[in-house]
């Protein structure tokens, strides 16, 4: 096996072990995730089981989404949704 092989597949299984070692995705991520297409939003934990959500989603799928993905957390009881939605 040549050197460059042996690069590759060194990076490849670094690169396999530390997704492995990061655990699963945080609350956050999972918010991310929900996202079908374009868009960004910020999570912020405004107190005890109340979760702010803002930012911008291209569709109302997508803000459904979002925010069923943000309930989905036992500890979460509130969910405060400034998500722009552009018609």
């Amino acid at each position: 096996m040549g050197i460059v092989h042996k690069l590759i597949l060194s990076t490849v299984l670094a690169g396999s072990l530390s997704a492995c070692a990061s655990g699963p995705p945080s609350y956050e991520q999972n918010i991310q995730s929900a996202i079908s297409g374009r868009g960004n939003v910020t999570v912020r934990h405004i107190d005890v089981g109340v979760v702010l959500l803002s930012g911008w989603v291209e569709d109302s799928y997508s803000h459904q989404s979002v925010l069923r993905a943000a309930r989905k957390s036992d500890q979460v009881t509130q969910v405060i949704s400034r998500i722009y939605v552009p018609f």
